[in-house]
């Protein structure tokens, strides 16, 4: 079978506005919604782990590329869906951890990530070597000129680790330098890629690649700004004037497609437009493990209210494990003590996915899905706190069990994003 990607610029570029939806993510019910999903509509399910999330020193998961391949791959066999209808990427694979590091004590750090990304299957890399590292600025030296080169570095290593790998299906790639910050971003600033500019980056890279040995041919996707992003409390929806000229521009170059990153929380309408407009592969990660949160939040409402049945505290859990280490919120929030107690719960850049894989945590969700003990949920408090999940069960779609609920709410967002993508099963299902 193709390469669902490649077969996504083919479609692309014969004028068939078909994207994918990529799910960024480490989370278990986000991915085991997603690959759900994937087997009931027969479409393909692409999932993007981060360096931060896995990387060879185990990342915040404590997963390697390996672990998180083969983790991964049992959570499909357990979905019942078959392996080649995952496609397994790499978000954000460069120096990206390691950007204090001196450059070259970060870029054999890099050279090793991609290395075994690749040799353990991922078939989407996203090469971003768009961060300056160690004293690159004080010396002046970094600029889009070292980002194509260090990205043709990288391009090298994962084509000489496929070659040995034995593996069938070769790598695609994602380039570009103007790549947003991993969940989000911490300001209201917004501005859209200049075309301009996306030309010069594309052959920037494309120069690198071929003069450092590796083919450019396999870049699929690049990295642009088509003016949509989020912060905390504010979502910038995608305006097909401000992005048309881009868009225009890349008319010209049919064998790529734009990758929009960040388009978590978009309307319907603005993803179906940016589909048809070439921002063909489309990135959320923080929307569904706040969906994930929503799901959980109600579930546990609707233990504390239900006859017989004692909640679990998730939420408390939760908010005590983020007290304990503030680490990958506190920068994120900011404003009154109440202020910032609510963007801990709400804040739509949800750095409490970080805490969910927390023993606590997540024996705290466990106990709260088992909780009701096999009992029939009333459906007075499904319409109440899950009025979607309700309509569905209601209408014999879904059963009114707790994990089959949570995943059903995760699974609102796929089929926001599938409706947006298209006919996503001409991209290849078996």
């Amino acid at each position: 079978m193709k390469n669902q990607l490649t077969a996504l610029v083919d479609l692309q570029a014969a004028g068939q506005r078909v994207g994918i939806y990529s799910v960024c993510s480490a989370n278990e019910y986000v991915l085991r919604a997603a690959l759900r999903y994937g087997r009931e509509n027969r479409i393909p399910v692409l999932i993007e782990a981060t360096a931060n999330q896995v990387n060879q020193f185990g990342g915040y998961t404590g997963m390697t590329p390996a672990d998180f391949a083969a983790w991964l791959r049992r959570l499909a066999e357990q979905e019942g869906i078959a392996w080649e209808n995952v496609i397994l990427g790499g978000d954000h694979l460069g120096p990206l951890v390691w950007r204090g590091e001196d450059p070259d004590s970060a870029m054999a750090k890099a050279e090793r990530l991609v290395a075994d990304c690749v040799a353990a299957g991922f078939r989407k890399i996203h090469i971003d070597t768009s961060m300056p590292l160690g004293d690159d600025l004080a010396s002046g030296r970094f600029g889009h000129e070292l980002i194509a080169r260090r990205s043709a570095r990288l391009a090298v290593v994962c084509e000489k680790a496929f070659a040995e790998s034995g593996l069938a299906d070769r790598p695609v790639y994602v380039v570009g330098s103007e790549v947003p910050i991993p969940g989000g971003a911490l300001d209201e600033e917004m501005t859209v890629t200049d075309p301009a500019q996306f030309e010069r980056e594309l052959q920037l890279f494309w120069d690198s690649w071929t003069a450092a040995g590796a083919d450019p041919s396999r870049i699929v996707g690049f990295v642009v700004q088509p003016g949509v992003e989020f912060t905390n409390t504010t979502v910038h929806a995608y305006s097909r004037r401000r992005a048309a000229e881009l868009c225009r521009v890349k008319g010209k170059y049919p064998r790529v497609v734009f990758e929009g990153h960040s388009t978590d929380y978009q309307p319907t309408q603005c993803l179906r437009q940016m589909v048809e407009d070439g921002v063909a592969i489309l990135k959320v990660g923080p929307a569904l493990t706040n969906a994930a949160r929503e799901g959980l939040f109600s579930l546990e409402r609707i233990a504390g209210e239900m006859p017989g049945v004692t909640a679990v505290p998730f939420r408390q859990t939760l908010l005590e494990a983020m007290e304990r280490d503030d680490g990958y919120w506190r920068a994120y929030y900011a404003g009154s003590a109440e202020e910032v107690a609510f963007q801990m719960c709400y804040g739509m850049s949800d750095r409490c996915r970080y805490y969910l894989s927390v023993p606590e945590v997540a024996g705290a969700v466990k106990a709260l899905l088992g909780c009701f003990g096999g009992r029939p949920i009333p459906m007075q408090l499904l319409s109440q706190y899950m009025p979607v999940q309700f309509a569905r069960v209601r209408d014999g779609l879904l059963t009114a069990e707790p994990e089959a609920l949570l995943m059903d709410y995760i699974a609102g967002m796929y089929r926001q994003y599938a409706s947006a993508c298209g006919d996503m099963g001409a991209l290849g299902f078996t």
